[in-house]
């Protein structure tokens, strides 16, 4: 079977962290015997943190010098990635156009691509613009479509910005499937918006990379390690994880791996509130060394305002570690209290610190933590439920 994984969200030679749950999907398809291939555009799109709130000109040299290194074509773990280049409009302005402006610019390389490669499934993941992007499929090639919806792409997107009612509608007359990553993000999808064919497929983790190992997470008592890793944006909810910091009495040690827009933002706050002491800001690090920091922290801290079903919290599992995170999509079925973790209450610092402080007075099962998240999660079967549903689509059309 051949599968091309459509999204700009895919890691590349000078981005190499960025949508890397995308890589173990794509590695979960090409284990199961199918052809993989990945078009990944890259949006040549400076980011507004480079101009406020002022010019930074450094960064954005920097910036554009490893945007513009990405090569053409790349290859990862056997994996051929094609990376075409575009141009995005502003989202506030122009959101319901981007399908096709992405068809502008990528269009014609695309049908190429399709041309040889002959797909028999498109897998798109972030709804606008590459699952919209379904309507520039010529309905005679008789591929399938699934649109894969990662969270804020539906959740956040389709009340914040305009047009939202036609790309939906897009998207339920030319995708076959619509995938939610969780229940209760389909449940959420249901409520507001008009999406149909709508199905669960939950999330995984790399099980090869993060696992138990005894002996770790042994805290001193001096102070209490927490680890937050993620991209630096508003959804993520780093700045209500800073504010909880003002709530504790209890010496802690946060450290925050990632980068993004609101990273100035954390670090000024940082310093405005003298907790130099307290955070280590990491930046971007290689995928490969998140193993070893889990295992050296007592808590992982998932404070996001909205989220589907990320990764990140069941890799900190897998390494043994209880995840406190916000009672938002997914999460509510990953953390179960005194379990693997402890669920709090969105945008609050101080219910946020409630659960940490009790996170650190629980007595854990690491080891149970682990195995749970062995047993319930998986890219494999992430993988194999994809196959299961491109098979039922796909007996239902023939007969």
């Amino acid at each position: 079977m051949r599968i091309i994984l459509f999204s700009n969200l895919f890691p590349n030679k000078s981005f190499p962290t960025y949508g890397i749950f995308n890589l173990s999907r794509a590695r979960a398809l090409k284990n199961l015997g199918n052809d993989v291939l990945i078009i990944a555009p890259i949006s040549l799109n400076p980011h507004m943190e480079h101009f406020f709130p002022k010019l930074k000109i450094k960064e954005l040299v920097k910036y554009y010098s490893n945007l513009l290194s990405v090569p053409k074509i790349e290859f990862n773990s056997g994996i051929k990635i094609i990376h075409p280049k575009w141009i995005k409009a502003p989202n506030k302005l122009f959101s319901k156009y981007h399908a096709a402006v992405l068809h502008f610019f990528i269009g014609r390389e695309t049908q190429k691509i399709i041309n040889y490669f002959r797909p028999d499934l498109i897998i798109s993941t972030w709804l606008n613009p590459f699952s919209v992007y379904s309507k520039y499929i010529p309905k005679k090639s008789e591929i399938n479509y699934f649109a894969l919806a990662e969270g804020s792409d539906v959740l956040i997107d389709s009340t914040k910005f305009k047009g939202w009612a036609k790309l939906e509608k897009t998207i339920n007359e030319n995708c076959d499937l619509v995938i939610a990553v969780s229940s209760m993000m389909k449940t959420q999808m249901l409520s507001k918006t008009e999406l149909q064919k709508v199905k669960i497929i939950r999330n995984g983790y790399d099980g090869e990379s993060f696992n138990f190992k005894e002996n770790c997470h042994s805290n001193s008592g001096e102070n209490l390690n927490i680890l937050h890793v993620g991209g630096f944006y508003s959804v993520k909810g780093q700045d209500i994880l800073l504010k909880a910091l003002l709530y504790s009495k209890r010496a802690i040690k946060l450290t925050l791996v990632g980068t993004g827009p609101e990273l100035d933002k954390c670090q000024q706050f940082v310093k405005d509130n003298k907790l130099e002491k307290h955070v280590l800001f990491l930046g971007q690090i290689s995928h490969s060394d998140i193993p070893y920091l889990l295992r050296k922290n007592d808590i992982f801290c998932m404070p996001s305002r909205s989220e589907g079903l990320p990764a990140a919290p069941l890799e900190a599992m897998a390494c043994g570690l209880p995840v406190v995170g916000t009672n938002v999509g997914g999460m509510r079925e990953i953390i179960k209290d005194g379990f693997n973790g402890y669920l709090c209450a969105p945008d609050s610092p101080e219910d946020l610190m409630e659960k940490i402080i009790l996170a650190s007075n629980t007595k854990w099962d690491r080891l149970k933590i682990s195995e749970w998240v062995k047993n319930n999660f998986s890219w494999n079967t992430w993988a194999k439920n994809i196959i299961n549903e491109y098979s039922l689509i796909s007996h239902s059309m023939i007969s």
